[in-house]
């Protein structure tokens, strides 16, 4: 199944290669706001702060279009850059709630954590350790939340709360998304994010939740089977047949195949 993610993703990044170079370059302007509209107003803290706030809201929202759009090309539908603006209304409030998440862990990390360090000892290093283990859980976990939102949850507490649930009960494959999501991540830094770039980073984490969703679908038909024995080469068939017999070879040279 882990090959099969990976694979799938590849290719849902090649065949939506210029869309997703589209939305790419979305999220980078969207990141020069959170960069630079803060520098912009350093003469005063507050607004500095505020527009530092303003900045993160905005590329939440941002984002929160572009998680439909990535979802779309998960489910092997076509989808067009022009149906971001209806996808950002959609999902307005999640995307507002995730940036309010992603500011408080800021404060966490800039003000909270560096007081209790500085405190010392065993209660000032005791909650300097539990402010890190938590956001490094909620990091993790975090990925599931706007696949969950998208295909299960229109509501925003109950996404939150399973993408925890999700995370211990699937630990190991979390940390394999995890570390699929850095991977990503670095390798964009080599072309200024524009490829495979953040919307890659968003799709990745729609075909790997969609093909894990198959798990509980199999485990609710059959309530008696063996947990650690999931046919995923039965469940991923479908899949598997909609994207066809694919290669490397076949992509760059199709003439050949």
């Amino acid at each position: 199944m882990l090959g099969f993610c990976i694979k799938k993703t590849f290719f849902d990044i090649w065949d939506n290669l210029f869309l997703l170079l589209l939305i790419n370059i979305g999220f980078i302007l969207m990141l020069g706001v959170v960069i630079y509209l803060p520098s912009l107003l350093s003469f005063s803290p507050f607004l500095s702060v505020s527009g530092l706030s303003l900045g993160i809201l905005l590329f939440s929202v941002y984002l929160g279009g572009a998680v439909k759009m990535t979802k779309e090309m998960s489910d092997f539908r076509s989808v067009s850059i022009s149906s971001l603006p209806r996808y950002i209304r959609e999902n307005l409030i999640p995307s507002l709630a995730i940036g309010g998440i992603a500011i408080l862990q800021i404060v966490l990390f800039s003000v909270i954590f560096p007081f209790y360090m500085n405190i010392g000892g065993i209660i000032g290093l005791g909650v300097a350790s539990l402010l890190f283990w938590t956001s490094f859980i909620w990091w993790l976990a975090s990925q599931y939340y706007w696949p969950l939102y998208c295909r299960l949850e229109s509501n925003i507490g109950k996404s939150l709360k399973k993408s925890v649930l999700l995370f211990f009960d699937n630990t190991g494959f979390t940390l394999f998304l995890g570390l699929g999501s850095l991977f990503l991540l670095v390798i964009s830094g080599f072309t200024a994010f524009l490829v495979p770039g953040f919307a890659a980073i968003l799709l990745w984490h729609q075909v790997a939740f969609k093909l894990r969703l198959y798990k509980y679908d199999y485990l609710e038909e059959n309530p008696g089977a063996d947990r650690k024995r999931i046919p995923w080469a039965v469940l991923v068939q479908e899949d598997r047949e909609k994207l066809g017999p694919r290669s490397l070879k076949g992509m760059i040279f199709p003439w050949k195949e």
